[in-house]
């Protein structure tokens, strides 16, 4: 039983979810959050009361306090934009390699730290056969990857998200989701646009299962397997497949290729194998309930 834990970044997207059902588990939940991109009201949700330090994770006099005494920390406060990493490199750093150093050095000494991480640590990886596991070479692309990477050694479990979808996630800005941005489009009927042939493919997975493997890990005792897990479907989905799903009525414009990863998609046999993760939402459902 989960009893005292700690989610930065828990006004985020992922985050809020993951306090949402932390708390209808009957938690004892404190938040940081610098609010930078996550929102006041998606801590709404929590159906307990959820202590809140807005500040930064480099702040230590603030982190060291938050996480008195918490057993588990689940570490999802990050800078999150590919492009904005290669403009800002110094910054990215700061937050994802120095943050993630922070908040376990200032975790209590038992205490789990639960890392988001992200796919895009793989790069376009040549590894065969598809799709990618655990064991393929890393190839980080940018500042962003780069860090994330490093950041792995100093925590208990990185899970490496692949492309995260549902409820909450932003889509007014230049690097939200595609997912988001599309169901914009098919709410305000606009045209979505696709950078490239739309043949580029990502592994779509939904918030909620997100949220369960990430408890799955905190729950787990301390002979459990411990290190880097791949969090997807295990399905490989094209974005104009995407767009068809979302906008069929609605044909997209397409713009010229951006300098990206160009197919990936998660062998998840590891997670499913020492997390017990089997995804349960499938890609349409989780479309719908947007």
């Amino acid at each position: 039983m989960l009893s005292k834990v700690c989610v930065t970044g828990g006004a985020g997207f992922i985050g809020s979810h993951l306090v949402q059902k932390l708390a209808f588990m009957g938690c004892d939940i404190t938040v940081i959050d610098d609010f930078s991109s996550g929102e006041w009201h998606n801590l709404n949700h929590a159906s307990v009361k959820v202590r809140i330090f807005s500040t930064s994770i480099n702040h230590p006099e603030y982190t060291k306090l938050a996480l008195t005494d918490c057993e588990v920390v689940f570490h999802l406060a990050s800078l999150v934009s590919v492009p904005d990493s290669i403009e800002n490199p110094k910054e990215y750093r700061k937050v994802i390699v120095d943050g993630t150093k922070r908040v376990r050095d200032d975790a209590p000494p038992n205490a789990k730290v639960i890392m988001s991480s992200s796919c895009a640590v793989y790069g376009n990886a040549d590894c065969h056969p598809k799709p990618v596991s655990e064991e393929c070479p890393t190839n980080p692309l940018s500042p962003y990857a780069e860090y994330k990477l490093e950041a792995e050694s100093e925590v208990d479990y990185s899970l490496r998200l692949f492309n995260v979808y549902g409820p909450r996630q932003r889509f007014d800005s230049p690097y939200s989701g595609v997912v988001a941005k599309f169901n914009d489009c098919k709410k305000h009927c606009t045209t979505p646009t696709i950078y490239g042939d739309g043949q580029q493919t990502r592994d779509f997975v939904s918030v909620h299962d997100v949220v369960d493997v990430m408890i799955e890990c905190a729950r787990g005792n301390d002979t459990c397997a411990r290190g880097k897990y791949n969090i997807g479907s295990g399905t490989e989905t094209s974005i104009l497949e995407l767009s068809n799903y979302l906008c069929g009525d609605t044909s997209p414009v397409f713009m010229p290729a951006r300098e990206e990863i160009n197919k990936i998609y998660a062998d998840t046999t590891k997670a499913k194998n020492e997390l017990n993760f089997f995804p349960k939402v499938e890609l349409k459902d989780g479309l719908q309930e947007l």
